[in-house]
Formats: structure tokens, C-alpha cells, sequence
């Protein structure tokens, strides 16, 4: 665990973060799900201080294709029903990852590109920028 907390001799925040999506196209497929926790030290701790994880509405006329429900189990009738606005979203994770905070998530590239133009399209893509971002598949 030393190794870990090293990490907060440089970030103030660690988050980690998944999303479920309704396919592999960054520029045309849609984030359905994005989960995260939120990790600060606290009493020179590492602690988490936030868990996050919400259904996104769909685009209107979009649909969760099959395959997509049979992986993540994410049907397009909870999405309209219980999926949250795409703008509350992006003010939720514009929130989160304020400030000096690290990124990290398993196969990075994947979910970064998501999350960008998902904020491109419903908030603030700026919030990104300068933020690092570590890819946990290259360090598994």
C-alpha cells in the first residue's frame, strides 16, 4: 500500500472510473452507465469520500442494441426510466474530478475517449484538460 499513498504526495484526488456504453464508437455510440469512486487521504488515510454510479438517459430515438444488454445486463426501458439527464451527469463528474486529481481507469484510452466527447456534447470538456490520467490495464 506505500506505493499507493505516494500517489498523494503529487494528487489531491484519485478517481477511479468505469462507463458501460451502447458500443465501441466514441464518436457516435453513447455512455449509458458511469460508475466512479472517488478517493482522497483523509487523516493520512487513503478514504474513500464518494461512490458514484448512475444510468444516463438515452439520446432521443436511441436504443441499447442487444448485445450490448445481454453484456452490462442495461436495458433502454431502465435508461428512459431511471437513467439521469446527460447535463446533471456532466456536472456530477466536472465535480468530481475538479482540481488536482488523477484519472485512472482499466483500459483508459477506451473510457477517456467516451468521457470526452460525452462532455464535448453535455458539459465541459476543458475539465479534462491538464488532468493526468493513468491506465490501470498497463499497470495490471
Amino acid at each position: 500500500m506505500a506505493n499507493f499513498d505516494t500517489l498523494f504526495d503529487k494528487y489531491d484526488r484519485l478517481v477511479f472510473f468505469d462507463t458501460e456504453t451502447t458500443g465501441l464508437l466514441y464518436a457516435r455510440d453513447e455512455i449509458i452507465e458511469f460508475a466512479a469512486v472517488v478517493v482522497e487521504q483523509v487523516d493520512g488515510k487513503a478514504t474513500v469520500v464518494q461512490e458514484y454510479d448512475e444510468l444516463i438517459q438515452l439520446s432521443s430515438g436511441g436504443f441499447v442494441p442487444p448485445k450490448i444488454e445481454q453484456l452490462t445486463g442495461i436495458t433502454t426501458a431502465q435508461l428512459r426510466e431511471k437513467g439521469l439527464p446527460k447535463t446533471r451527469v456532466a456536472r456530477d463528474i466536472a465535480e468530481m474530478i475538479r482540481g488536482n486529481t488523477l484519472l485512472l481507469a482499466y483500459n483508459a484510452h477506451f473510457d477517456l475517449s467516451f468521457l470526452f466527447y460525452f462532455l464535448l456534447r453535455h458539459g465541459d470538456m476543458q475539465v479534462l484538460k491538464g488532468k493526468d490520467k493513468l491506465d490501470l490495464l498497463t499497470v495490471y
